[in-house]
């Protein structure tokens, strides 16, 4: 048995057989029902052998634009004991407000609302120059239907009003079939072999027993449906597979394993859920059905490849009945709200525990358990133990926040008074289902240091004259006595978050106003300085590489005859952004020579040669860095030249003094020129163009 196979699809489109219509109408309830898919929440259903027979019709032969109703259902076939949804596609209505929904009434079968899905839909169209807006609201209307036995069904007319629009739909039927069941399947519900008590989550679960593999199959749990059920996953994990209930679509896990059954092996499949009951009673708990398709041979199909030939089937468990008690009124403690369990335990601190009488301390109050924390309330603190003597509640315990099984609960108290040494023990009450009994939990105390301090109010201290001096006490001996303590009052009349927030002083101020003005002022001055170093910048750049290829190229270990070339090009180039394009050194006249020498062309470049090139090559980078530099002082001033004026520039400052540069100027670092330089560089920066 394969778990893959037997449970690849729980549901597959299909379309709705409408007999008897014209062509027409047939395609537009089918396209209908297709938009309808998108937003269903209920699987749907592909059976055999069924036919629903719908009637659609509106008020009157209105125009494309009146309102319209129209019926469907969503699946192929429709058997007696398997619900199906039907789903009712009102249009040209407005969007709001939206219209109420029928009240349906199918005689013999039970009916259950599933809710409404608005859809708006917006169309443009541009046709020789002329547009036209398409727009059509549509609400989709579901119900699930149970046909309890075979036969036929009527639906009557259902009508869709909103204001003076309305749209009503014609009577229509349908045919509800037998479906046989299945030796090669066995189904059962798994409940509680004793009373559950209102409130209280247990566990339930579903159980498939298999003999063959099956295809697209379909639950009906009546126990889902009940209206006072609440129904949540059960323990496991894995894959998940839909079930439909009252109050939508739930995923449970599913288990597989192998159990014999009457001397047989079949493949169980189980189901876990857990569910709540709100409100005592006796439930009828139907049986719960299953119809799949049985794998029950092999055939070929068209192309002759063999495949699983399968047969409708249904399978359904036993009638039973769930009870419901009622929770005892004898011995309910008072600390007892709705919690139901089989364990809780509570916990209390507090905000701080050394304070004055009359001030307030704030509690956090924790509940764990194994029963449902939703819904869970804490009783009134001072029935479970606070002592309205020494404590006030200012603020009653909130709903409370839930974290996987515990809950947390914030409430504000105040110390009346002094001298109490703690806060007690809380209580906190439940009824075990297990048991059937209340049970109470009490938590530790915490320790308290309460100083002295008296409660007043506003009416005791704003008079409207100063209180008289206290008169002289007859006995000198006697002591003073304490004065009033106005500790914890409330006299504030503004929000206590406002009342003692200082306000910022002058210098605060003058501070957070130099910086609002200085910050554009900063950003301004820095774009300045990009925009009038940005060319001495680049031109430092184009220097620092040109003279980093000249000493690469007379680095370099191969032959003169290769290498000289190299470093000579790489002159050139410096010489041009030096502006020394027109001299030419011996230094350089001597490389060049050295590598048309049919002998030293062979031998790498001579060390005496390529220094006195390293050297003019330092001696034209170290002038050019100097007036870069220059450049970038003289434009923060607002005396940069011209980019054109970069030649006369070095020319200018070809007789300034440096120091030459040592290996690290090849590296594209600028030399620093002796302090002596600095007038002779003066001079010649009078002679540049400036703008």
């Amino acid at each position: 048995m394969s778990f893959s196979s037997g449970c690849r699809s729980l549901a597959r489109r299909g379309h709705v057989p409408q007999v008897g219509l014209p062509t027409a109408e047939r395609r537009a309830v089918r396209g209908t029902e297709r938009r309808m898919l998108g937003a269903l929440a209920v699987p749907r259903r592909s059976l055999l052998a069924s036919f629903l027979v719908l009637a659609v019709g509106t008020l009157s032969a209105a125009p494309a634009s009146a309102a319209t109703a129209e019926l469907s259902a969503e699946g192929e076939q429709i058997h007696a004991g398997l619900p199906f949804v039907l789903a009712l596609t009102a249009k040209g209505f407005e969007e709001e407000p939206p219209p109420a929904p029928p009240e349906l009434v199918i005689a013999g079968a039970e009916t259950t609302y599933l809710g409404v899905s608005p859809n708006v839909s917006t169309r443009i169209e541009i046709v020789n120059g002329r547009r036209s807006d398409w727009r059509e609201v549509t609400f989709v209307y579901r119900w699930r239907v149970l046909a309890a036995s075979p036969g036929q069904y009527d639906i009557p007319p259902l009508a869709v009003e909103q204001n003076d629009v309305a749209a009503v739909t014609q009577a229509a039927k349908f045919t509800a079939q037998e479906l046989a069941t299945s030796t090669d399947m066995r189904l059962s519900l798994k409940l509680p072999e004793r009373p559950v008590w209102p409130g209280e989550t247990f566990d339930v679960t579903i159980e498939w027993l298999l003999r063959r593999d099956v295809e697209q199959f379909d639950f009906a749990v009546p126990l889902f449906d009940l209206e006072a059920v609440q129904v949540a996953p059960g323990p496991g994990g894995g894959r998940t597979f839909p079930f439909p209930t009252r109050s939508g679509t739930v995923q449970l896990p599913a288990t597989q394993d192998q159990v014999t059954d009457g001397g047989e092996t079949f493949t169980r499949l189980a189901f876990p859920a857990r569910i709540t009951v709100s409100q005592p009673g006796a439930l009828d708990v139907g049986p719960v059905r299953v119809a799949a398709r049985v794998q029950v041979g092999t055939t070929r199909d068209a192309f002759g490849f063999r495949r699983a030939r399968t047969q409708l089937a249904l399978a359904e468990g036993k009638r039973q009945r769930l009870v419901v008690r009622a929770l005892p009124e004898t011995a309910r403690p008072p600390t007892f709200v709705n919690a139901i369990g089989t364990g809780y335990a509570i916990d209390v601190s507090a905000s701080r525990t050394v304070v004055g009488a009359g001030e307030p301390i704030e509690l956090t109050i924790r509940i764990g358990g194994d029963g449902a924390m939703d819904g869970l309330s804490l009783p009134n603190l001072h029935d479970a133990g606070l002592p309205a003597e020494q404590f006030t509640v200012l603020e009653p315990p909130d709903v409370g926040q839930v974290d996987a099984s515990t809950k947390t609960f914030d409430a504000t108290v105040r110390v009346m008074a002094e001298g109490v040494g703690e806060i007690p023990a809380i209580a906190f009450s439940w009824f075990d289902p297990v048991a059937g009994e209340y049970r109470t939990a009490w938590s530790r105390p915490v320790a308290l240091s309460v100083g002295a301090g008296e409660v007043v109010g506003v009416t005791d201290v704003a008079t409207s004259a100063p209180a008289a001096a206290p008169a002289a006490s007859p006995n000198p001996s006697a002591p003073a006595p304490r004065p009033r303590v106005t500790t914890g009052a409330d006299m504030t009349l503004s929000d206590p978050a406002h009342t003692l927030t200082p306000v910022w002083s002058s210098t605060a101020i003058a501070v957070a106003l130099a910086l609002l003005y200085a910050l554009p002022l900063l950003i301004l001055g820095s774009r300045f300085w990009a925009e009038g170093t940005g060319g001495a910048r680049l031109h430092r750049r184009e220097v620092a590489t040109a003279l980093a290829r000249v000493e690469q190229a007379l680095a370099a270990s191969g032959a003169a005859r290769e290498g000289a070339p190299a470093a000579t090009n790489a002159m050139r180039t410096l010489a041009r952004l030096t502006g020394h394009g027109d001299e030419r050194p011996d230094e350089l006249a001597r490389l060049e020579t050295e590598a048309f020498d049919p002998v030293a062309g062979r031998q790498p470049i001579n060390r005496a040669t390529a220094d006195g090139v390293r050297a003019v090559a330092e001696r034209w980078a170290g002038k050019a860095t100097a007036a870069a530099v220059l450049v970038v002082v003289a434009s923060v001033a607002g005396l940069a030249p011209e980019p054109s004026a970069w030649g006369a520039r070095s020319s200018a400052l070809a007789e300034l003094p440096t120091r030459p540069l040592g290996r690290a100027s090849a590296r594209g670092l600028p030399s620093l020129e002796e302090p002596s330089a600095w007038g002779a560089r003066s001079s010649a920066l009078a002679e540049l163009p400036t703008r």
